[in-house]
C-alpha cells in the first residue's frame, strides 16, 4: 500500500514540475511573440504614414505645377521659400493642398517644405518669378516625425524617426499664362 502511495505521489510531483515547465516555456515564446506582433503592427503603421507622407509631397507638387506662386506665407512654415502670394491658412496654396493629403495624422505635424529649382536638384532658384515654363520645377518636401506605439524604441530615438518624401514637377505655367484664381478645396 506505501508504495502504492509513493507511485501516485511521484506522479504527481512529475505533473507538477510539466506544468510549470510548461509555464516558463509560454512566458520565453510569449515574449518573442508578441514581440514580433508588435514589430508587425509598427512596420505597418510605418508603411501607412509614408503613403501619406508620399501623397501629401505629390499633391503638393502637383498643385505648384499648375499654380507655382500660389506657395504660402513664411507663418506656414514655407521653409523660406519664395511665397508672395497667399496669406497663411488660405486652402488655396501648395502647402495646404498638401496638408489635405494627410488624413489620419494632425496635418500640422506633417513640415511642408516648397523651393524651386531649374531641374537640377543642387541648384536651388531663388530669383522667381518670372518662371519659364517646361524648364523650371516647384519642389515639394513633407516631413514627419515617427514615434513607436510602444515607447521602447524611443528611447534610442528620442525625436523620432523621420519619415520624409520629396516630389518634383516641372512648372506647366508660365507668369501670363498661369491660373490666377484656381478652384480650391479638392481642386
Amino acid at each position: 500500500m506505501k508504495q502504492h502511495w509513493r507511485h501516485l505521489n511521484n506522479r504527481i510531483r512529475h505533473k507538477q514540475k510539466r506544468r510549470g515547465q510548461s509555464l516558463v516555456e509560454f512566458a520565453l515564446v510569449s515574449m518573442l511573440l508578441f514581440s514580433f506582433l508588435f514589430g508587425i503592427l509598427e512596420l505597418g503603421r510605418m508603411m501607412f504614414i509614408f503613403s501619406q507622407v508620399a501623397s501629401a509631397a505629390q499633391e503638393g507638387a502637383r498643385f505648384g505645377s499648375a499654380v507655382p506662386l500660389q506657395v504660402a506665407t513664411a507663418a506656414e512654415d514655407s521653409g523660406g521659400a519664395y511665397s508672395p502670394h497667399v496669406p497663411a491658412g488660405n486652402p488655396c496654396s501648395i502647402i495646404s493642398q498638401a496638408r489635405a493629403r494627410v488624413t489620419l495624422l494632425a496635418p500640422t505635424d506633417v513640415d511642408i517644405y516648397v523651393w524651386y529649382d531649374d531641374g537640377d536638384p543642387t541648384h536651388v532658384v531663388t530669383s522667381v518669378p518670372p518662371f519659364n515654363a517646361g524648364e523650371h520645377r516647384v519642389v515639394v518636401q513633407a516631413v514627419y516625425s515617427f514615434h513607436f506605439l510602444t515607447g521602447i524604441l524611443d528611447r534610442f530615438i528620442p525625436s523620432g524617426l523621420p519619415i520624409q518624401m520629396i516630389s518634383a514637377r516641372t512648372i506647366l505655367y508660365n507668369e501670363e499664362t498661369m491660373p490666377t484664381n484656381p478652384t480650391c478645396p479638392g481642386w
